[in-house]
């Protein structure tokens, strides 16, 4: 009778120091974090995971490559490689690939909408801001400049060299688009 009791007892404690271990098929846990001013806006990112520090880690690795692409794409940053390309004219730039698939996208888009999303819309904001800083509709003419620069072509990709020619002078906005990208 000893060595049944004996033998169930050493178990017992052999398991007591086995850690536990949380299984793999259970459901993981949300973790939440949110930010202001992140891209000029605010910011939820919901992680789903097993453990807080793995959540944490997916948190400042998604931070961390908003942060990479903002220096790329950003039209607010002087120092991003958007705005310095968006600087030149006529003269073909090597960009990194980031930025030549948002031109591409932006392209294949600006020709699926008719021209609806253009990278010019500025030319028609610009206007439309003067008008209520005046308080007066914009004349005709004026609008109708707008929308024609708003149309035009203001690069061409080369995707055999990876660079993008500006032809414009027409200030670009790109926000909401480079948002979803």
């Amino acid at each position: 009778m000893r060595f049944p009791l004996l033998l169930s007892c050493c178990a017992f404690l052999c398991m007591a120091f086995v850690p536990i271990s949380r299984p793999t098929d259970l459901a993981p846990t949300s973790f939440s974090f949110s930010y202001e001013q992140v891209l000029g806006t605010s910011f939820d990112l919901q992680v789903w995971s097993h453990s807080e520090a793995a959540a944490e880690n997916a948190e400042e690795r998604a931070l961390a490559a908003i942060d990479r692409l903002a220096s790329i794409l950003s039209s607010y940053d002087a120092e991003s490689e958007f705005s310095k390309w968006a600087a030149t004219r006529d003269v073909p730039v090597r960009i990194s690939p980031e930025l030549f698939q948002v031109l591409s996208l932006y392209d294949a888009w600006h020709s699926k909408t008719a021209g609806a999303l253009s990278p010019g819309a500025a030319a028609v904001i610009d206007v439309w801001m003067k008008a209520e800083k005046s308080g007066t509709l914009p004349a005709d003419e004026e609008m109708s400049l707008a929308v024609r620069q708003a149309g035009m072509k203001h690069w061409t990709l080369d995707p055999l060299t990876g660079t993008a020619t500006r032809h414009s002078d027409i200030r670009l906005v790109m926000n909401s688009f480079v948002k979803s990208y």
